[in-house]
């Protein structure tokens, strides 16, 4: 959820609020559980089939969405998580 949530974050960000749009339909049909391609691998790799790397913002592409979705393993706070359950 937290990937997802920083993809249109970005795109936000970045002028191009439809990104995440295609980004959900593309990452709906390429990674998927019978599949076994639900991972955060396929996530990235469809950010980057869009484009995804070049959407403006500090840090760009994939490196900001990593950094603004956090270690999905850590123990410390997702501030992306928090702010959507509220």
């Amino acid at each position: 959820m937290a990937f997802s949530e920083c993809v249109s974050k970005l795109g936000v960000l970045s002028g191009h609020p439809s990104f995440w749009w295609d980004f959900k339909l593309l990452d709906d049909e390429q990674c998927t559980i019978p599949n076994h391609t639900f991972t955060t691998e396929c996530s990235e790799s469809a950010v980057r089939s869009l484009g995804g790397n070049t959407l403006l913002h500090p840090g760009g592409g994939i490196q900001a969405i990593r950094t603004c979705a956090g270690e999905f393993d850590s123990d410390g706070e997702n501030v992306i998580l928090e702010d959507s359950l509220q």
